[in-house]
């Protein structure tokens, strides 16, 4: 089975204990259905929607990320 999800919109980024893992408060699309939730987001997930949060990091260097 094959679904749809998009990241939609990033509201903040915490950085963790753990070197380059964040915790994100996010909008999402999934199969159609919008929500916000919260993401972690490691270095080497292939999985979900963390290629494309990484991606989302890489290219907004200048967004906020609390501690």
């Amino acid at each position: 089975m094959s679904y749809t999800m998009s990241l939609d919109e990033v509201y903040s980024v915490s950085a963790t204990e753990k070197e380059d893992v964040y915790r994100l408060s996010v909008r999402v699309t999934v199969c159609g259905e919008t929500f916000d939730t919260e993401y972690w987001s490691y270095p080497e997930d292939p999985h979900g929607l963390n290629p494309t949060i990484r991606q989302w990091l890489a290219a907004n260097p200048d967004f906020p990320i609390s501690s």
